[in-house]
């Protein structure tokens, strides 16, 4: 974890990479919400995706969407590598991209303030191209 926009006391934004999709990261103020993770080391990110859970309002980006930023600079974003909505329960994943950086960011396009995040994951390669391994090489991290 790197940077939030807030989160509430008994629901911090750690609980989005807690493994536990009982636990979930709240904020509970009308804002567009952002989070960003640190991913360790500079890695190919190529996917992300969230567990959420019904009822739909809830979910992170509401039927607006979200945008999805890699970058090896927590101050200079570029361009999103992603944007599009992760309107349904379970694991939903974005679309691929391939992008190297070291800090995954997600902002919400929407202002709605019950939005929840209760799992983060993102689908990386190790740069340098080694065979898929455990996670934290290759693959979910």
């Amino acid at each position: 974890m790197y940077d939030k926009c807030g989160e509430e006391g008994f629901h911090p934004a750690t609980n989005a990479i807690d493994g536990n999709t009982s636990s979930y990261w709240a904020h509970v103020v009308s804002c567009y919400h952002k989070i960003v993770f640190d991913l360790g080391g500079t890695k190919v990110v190529t996917r992300v995706r969230l567990y959420q859970m019904f009822p739909y309002i809830y979910c992170w980006g509401q039927e607006e969407g979200l945008s999805v930023y890699v970058s090896n600079d927590p101050e200079d974003w570029g361009d999103a590598v992603w944007e599009g909505a992760m309107y349904a329960s379970y694991w939903q994943e974005t679309g691929p991209f391939e992008k190297v950086g070291r800090y995954v960011r997600l902002v919400s396009k929407s202002d709605y303030v019950a939005q929840t995040m209760m799992e983060f994951d993102a689908e990386v390669l190790r740069v340098g191209g080694k065979m898929p391994g455990r996670a934290g090489e290759e693959g979910w991290d």
